[in-house]
């Protein structure tokens, strides 16, 4: 009885660790799978900043147990090993459930020894049967109510990771559209194709965003469905195991009731006895507060039994639904996979199309350009021709200025009044000529100044946004 009592003494201060208490003291007490205290202690304070010592405890401890609580812990392993910023918080929760794998050890082996010791005895007495009852469904409260803590502590780890990961998507993406803005205050009003390069460049990254954070909650899902699952098949597998023990204890109280009702038969129908009038008489009378107490207790054994058995279906149904939607994360996860590729492909034919787009646009501005130069080549001949008309003007002016006088007919005044007069007006005439060349070469001058000033100006233009439009196709995003 003192083994047992060492035992329960355990028990129970490993039990203050699931209400907040004596967590040191439960930890140190983990040297029931063969640790000692320092080593524990020393585990402990590693296991604060380490979540694979504090797995390498559970492993250490569900070694010595029928390994219930693995899944869980392999949930939470998984969970931590997708979230490294996560592995330093998932050291309580390993303390936890190594804690409760060695509460677990010693629970199991405390019932066998009762139970031997209950044999040794082939003591069936009604005290010993309802202590055994009350231990049985005790211990198996205890047992859930761990799983489930256990469950519920890595529930709030992955709930956790996933707002500050949602937290990390919304700031990412508000980041890139400032930067997206800011890149897009810079650029030219006429800078379409820095714009369009821009954009996709943004897409580009939200995508990758995106489409990471939608895979990481896929992940988180997977691993809680896991987790779920992994408490939930503990959970069937204890609730039947609970119906089986009741199912003996049953069995005990029905023996009981038989060893009772055969007692009180045999003494209706012994022998009369003088000394014991009345003992035929009044067999069931004494029996009957026995009866109906294990009537009672079997119907209770019966009620315990089918509330085991209703907790096991349901967790399997649970299991069943968790099943559906592990089914459901899978097509989702192929539906993403396959959405961030066909989004891939879609900006490949959007850098394609801005390629194309680019290059017609590169060479409408070589022709634009070109036709400029022409028109400015063909106005430079056409002053240059008026140059040329002009010197002739002022050659046909000066010969006619320096021409003779040609006299028809016979010299006299009259003649060469005439003649004179004749060569005043052939000089009058070539000099309004050369005032009308030299006036259309002037207007022309001017007119083709202005005009080449303004081409000018056009082919520079044209040639920036020649070159924008080359530099915007540098580095720009290869999907």
């Amino acid at each position: 009885m003192a083994d047992s009592s060492n035992e329960m003494s355990l028990i129970m201060r490993i039990r203050t660790l699931f209400d907040g208490k004596g967590t040191k003291e439960a930890v140190d007490n983990v040297a029931a799978v063969g640790k000692s205290a320092k080593e524990m202690g020393d585990n402990t304070k590693a296991a604060a900043g380490s979540a694979e010592k504090a797995f390498g405890m559970i492993n250490a401890a569900t070694q010595v147990t029928e390994g219930g609580v693995m899944g869980v812990g392999q949930a939470v392993r998984n969970l931590s090993g997708q979230f490294p910023k996560l592995a330093a918080a998932v050291g309580p929760v390993g303390l936890l459930l190594a804690a409760f794998a060695a509460w677990k050890k010693v629970y199991d082996e405390l019932r066998e020894r009762q139970s031997a010791f209950a044999k040794s005895l082939r003591d069936i007495a009604s005290g010993n049967a309802d202590a055994g009852v009350k231990s049985t469904t005790r211990y198996y409260l205890e047992l859930a109510n761990a799983i489930t803590m256990a469950e519920e502590a890595r529930k709030r780890l992955s709930d956790a990771e996933a707002s500050k990961d949602d937290a990390r998507l919304a700031s990412d993406l508000a980041k890139l559209d400032l930067a997206h803005a800011e890149a897009v205050r810079k650029l030219q009003p006429d800078d379409t194709f820095g714009r369009r390069k821009l954009d996709l460049e943004t897409s580009t990254k939200r995508a990758e965003l995106t489409d990471a954070a939608a895979l990481r909650k896929s992940d988180r899902e997977l691993a809680d469905m896991r987790g779920e699952g992994s408490a939930l098949e503990k959970t069937k597998r204890d609730s039947i195991a609970l119906a089986q023990e009741l199912e003996g204890w049953f069995k005990n109280y029905s023996d009981q009731y038989s060893e009772r009702y055969a007692k009180a038969i045999a003494e209706k129908n012994a022998a009369f006895n003088p000394l014991e009038p009345t003992k035929r008489i009044t067999a069931f009378s004494r029996a009957l507060p026995d009866l109906e107490r294990l009537t009672a207790k079997t119907e209770e054994m019966e009620k315990g039994i089918q509330e085991a058995l209703a907790k096991a279906v349901s967790a399997e149904q649970q299991q069943f639904t968790i099943g559906e939607r592990a089914e459901a994360n899978r097509m989702n996860r192929d539906t993403q996979v396959t959405t961030s590729k066909t989004g891939g492909v879609t900006r490949q034919i959007e850098l394609r199309q801005i390629e194309y787009d680019a290059e017609q646009e590169k060479k409408r501005i070589a022709k634009e350009i070109e036709d400029a130069q022409d028109t400015m080549r063909e106005r430079a001949q056409r002053k240059a021709d008026l140059a040329e008309k002009v010197a002739k003007e002022a050659a046909d002016l000066r010969d006619a200025r320096n021409a003779p006088i040609v006299i028809k007919g016979k010299e006299t005044e009259t003649s060469y009044l005439q003649a004179k007069d004749d060569k005043d007006k052939h000089v009058a005439e070539h000099l309004a000529s050369q005032k009308d060349v030299n006036k259309a070469f002037s207007q022309f001058a001017v007119e083709t100044a202005k005009m080449n000033h303004e081409l000018q100006a056009k082919i520079e233009s044209l040639t920036a946004q020649a070159t924008r439009t080359s530099e915007a196709l540098k580095n720009i995003p290869n999907n």
